[in-house]
C-alpha cells in the first residue's frame, strides 16, 4: 500500500512536469507535504525530482510512458 502511494505520486509528479509545471513549484508542493508529515507522498515527489534533475524532457516522457503502460497492463 505504501509503495503504491509512492508510485502514484511519482507518476503524478512526472506528469505535472510534462504538463509544464515548474520544478520550483513541485518543490513547494513537496515542502507543503513535508509540513503536513505526508511521508509517502513526499517520497514519490522526491523520487520524481531526483529523476527529473538528471534527465531530458524526452527521457522523462519515455519513463512516464513506460510506467503508465506497465500500470495499465496490470
Amino acid at each position: 500500500m505504501i509503495e503504491e502511494k509512492i508510485h502514484e505520486f511519482y507518476i503524478a509528479s512526472l506528469e505535472d512536469v510534462l504538463d509544464g509545471m515548474d520544478i520550483k513549484e513541485l518543490k513547494w508542493i513537496l515542502k507543503d507535504f513535508e509540513d503536513e508529515e505526508m511521508y509517502e507522498e513526499c517520497a514519490g515527489i522526491k523520487k520524481a525530482l531526483d529523476f527529473i534533475k538528471k534527465k531530458t524532457i524526452k527521457e522523462i516522457k519515455k519513463e512516464y510512458k513506460e510506467i503508465t503502460n506497465k500500470d495499465n497492463e496490470k
